[in-house]
Formats: C-alpha cells, sequence, structure tokens
C-alpha cells in the first residue's frame, strides 16, 4: 500500500491502473495528483482498468474517455456521455475492452 504521493513518484513502475468504484471516486477525482497519474496512463498508452463508478475519475481527466466505449454503473452514463465517451450497458459479470481501456 502506497499513498497517492508515493505512487506519484513513482508512475513508470507501474504497469497499469485500476479505478475502483463505489463513493471514493467522487471524493478523489478533483485530487490533481490523481488525475496527473490517471493522464500518465492514458498518455503512456498503459492499460487503464476502471468499474462501476470508477469512470467518473476518467471523466475528471480531458480526453481519457472521449471516443471510447465504456461500461460502468448506469447512473454514469449522463458523464460518460457529456465526456464524449458511448456509455455501454453490461452486466455487472461482463467486461469490455476499448484499446487500453477495460471496464
Amino acid at each position: 500500500n502506497k499513498t497517492f504521493a508515493d505512487a506519484e513518484k513513482q508512475l513508470d513502475q507501474y504497469d497499469a491502473v485500476y479505478c475502483a468504484g463505489g463513493r471514493g471516486p467522487e471524493y478523489i477525482r478533483t485530487d490533481k495528483r490523481i488525475q496527473a497519474m490517471v493522464r500518465h496512463f492514458h498518455e503512456t498508452r498503459k492499460p487503464i482498468f476502471t468499474i462501476c463508478h470508477g469512470v467518473q475519475i476518467l471523466i475528471a481527466v480531458d480526453g481519457v474517455v472521449r471516443g471510447k466505449k465504456v461500461g460502468a454503473l448506469a447512473a454514469c452514463e449522463p458523464e460518460v456521455t457529456l465526456a464524449g465517451g458511448t456509455y455501454i450497458d453490461l452486466s455487472p459479470t461482463e467486461a469490455y475492452v476499448d484499446g487500453t481501456m477495460v471496464s
């Protein structure tokens, strides 16, 4: 386990990022460190995994969701659309892969 401050100093050591769901994304998506980390994985084309509300973190970083098909909690559909993505309605046991993004 590491703090966000510790992790952001060593991003090159990570192969992927996972944005978990629940209520956490609502609160951490405005943290500039979190946004910089997501931007790093997006720009370096490393895998980005998201589930449930986790997509809110990705939406907070301009361009990450744009043009992507993304599965998420149905309540996030308007945000995905406004960010330029296409919402995919998946069952809780399904996943969707679009490039380096898995949702």
